[in-house]
C-alpha cells in the first residue's frame, strides 16, 4: 500500500504533480507513491478507494 499519497487539482497543479511523482517514484519506488491516474485500476469506486488510500497513508501532500 502507497505511504505517500499526492493530492491536487487538475485545473492548476497536474503537470507540476506528475512531476512531484515521478521523483518520489524515482527515489522511493512506485508502491510507496500514489497519484489516481497512476495507481488507482479502472473500474473501481473512485471515491472509495482514495479513502482507502489516505486512510492508509504516511505522508498526505496538497
Amino acid at each position: 500500500m502507497p505511504q505517500i499519497f499526492i493530492s491536487y487539482r487538475r485545473r492548476d497543479s497536474e503537470a507540476i504533480a506528475g512531476q512531484i511523482y515521478d521523483r518520489l517514484v524515482a527515489h522511493f519506488g512506485k508502491s510507496a507513491s500514489c497519484l489516481d491516474v497512476d495507481t488507482i485500476p479502472f473500474g473501481l469506486d473512485f471515491r472509495d478507494c482514495l479513502k482507502g488510500e489516505v486512510q492508509q497513508c504516511q505522508v498526505l501532500t496538497q
